[in-house]
């Protein structure tokens, strides 16, 4: 995600979502569908990194065996040219059934 160049970004360990919860309901509404949130696992995140132009970020997301597309890599061009960096973060989900479904 882009952030200000100036920006300190930092993990939290959720507590402050269910803070804010608190106060603005529940983080899934009570009229959605129940079959989207049966199984709902939480994700990790892990490998963060800030890249301060376009070449990096596609260095650093190639490691990772992303390859990132015209379109959005120019959407991320003008933020760079804006003066932000990107944030960017691997996630470690629970194991796909099935995930040669969800292979492009």
């Amino acid at each position: 995600m882009p952030v200000p160049k100036e920006a300190k970004v930092t993990f939290t360990d959720g507590d402050i979502f269910s803070a804010a919860a608190k106060v603005t309901g529940p983080e899934i509404p009570k009229d959605f569908p129940k079959k989207y949130s049966e199984k709902l696992q939480k994700a990790e995140l892990f490998n963060a990194t800030m890249t301060w132009n376009a070449q990096e970020l596609v260095r650093w997301e190639k490691r990772y065996g992303i390859e990132m597309a015209r379109q959005p890599l120019a959407a991320f061009e003008d933020y760079f040219k804006d003066g932000h960096v990107v944030f960017g973060t691997l996630v470690g989900h629970p194991k796909v059934p099935n995930p040669e479904l969800w292979r492009l």
